[in-house]
């Protein structure tokens, strides 16, 4: 369970740091950025004798780091200069790596996001906070790993595990998935169309857009305090009508029917290139648990 959360993490920032890459230009990223940048691509040059720097040629991080520094259009950041890790994946070690790369307020998300507050509401938990049980979780992972285990975790609790790291990694890619939607409008490259204004059962909501357009099949995001939601238009009204797409100009009413539960006084996001696909920030479908 911990290696499907460090997996997960690392893919995340993976895929996030090449969408800095291709949305800025080396410059445009902030100061702390480029400063952790530069910092990380020295320790892995100190440390490139090490096994796991093997695959990254001294050469190729010089020359890469210099063509960034010099300003060139094209550029590529090392992702693994921004992801070393120095501690076991505790909730203070993801709020660090996770800030190292422009990511801040990783915690205060996760103590308020939906997914996590289900988990601790929906029954009796080992732990009451999120910190605590990921902390349960790094302890029964280090004493598998480095010492004798001395007592066999349950069925039960594996499965309240695999439950918070299913729930964590939800609330992680929607953290990533709304910063990511926030640069994009910041660049006028997504679009904040509009607001839910009513929700109705099987995932029908009602919502005033402007200037915006939206067809069946179209990926949307729903935004709120603490979420971010992906979802798919199934199908849209005007007027009561079933229409295949909707070009909104003045303040429009529509009601669209969605393949998740849309949230009411939820901002409509649309990005306005296919380029920007969000979805890699996906969590793990299914994490099996085993008693062997």
């Amino acid at each position: 369970m911990y290696a499907v959360l460090e997996g997960f993490v690392d893919t995340v920032l993976r895929e996030y740091l090449g969408f800095l890459n291709t949305t800025y230009s080396y410059v445009e990223l902030s100061e702390s950025f480029r400063s952790n940048y530069v910092r990380g691509v020295g320790l892995i040059v100190a440390e490139s004798s090490k096994q796991r720097y093997k695959h990254l040629p001294v050469h190729s991080l010089a020359s890469d780091l210099a063509t960034a520094l010099a300003g060139a259009t094209s550029y590529r950041l090392t992702p693994e200069a921004m992801l070393i890790q120095e501690q076991n994946l505790r909730l203070a070690e993801l709020e660090r790596i996770f800030g190292h790369c422009g990511l801040s307020g990783l915690r205060t998300w996760i103590e308020h996001h939906h997914e996590i507050r289900a988990f601790f509401s929906s029954a009796a938990r080992i732990s009451g906070t999120p910190e605590a049980e990921l902390r349960e979780i790094v302890s029964y992972r280090n004493e598998a790993a480095h010492g004798e285990v001395d007592n066999v975790l349950g069925v039960a609790v594996l499965t309240e595990f695999t439950e918070f790291i299913l729930s964590l990694c939800i609330a992680i890619a929607e953290f990533i998935q709304n910063d990511m939607l926030a640069r994009l409008a910041k660049k006028s490259e997504a679009l904040e169309a509009g607001v839910v204004t009513e929700t109705f059962r099987g995932n029908i909501m009602v919502a005033v857009l402007r200037d915006a357009s939206v067809a069946v099949g179209d990926i949307i995001y729903l935004a709120a305090q603490y979420r971010c939601t992906e979802a798919k238009v199934l199908s849209l009204q005007l007027e009561d009508r079933d229409v295949a797409s909707v070009e909104a100009q003045d303040a429009t009413e529509v009601g669209v029917k969605l393949d998740v539960i849309p949230k009411r006084r939820s901002r409509v996001l649309i990005p306005l290139h296919s380029g920007h696909a969000l979805r890699f920030v996906e969590p793990p479908q299914e994490v099996t648990t085993s008693t062997n």
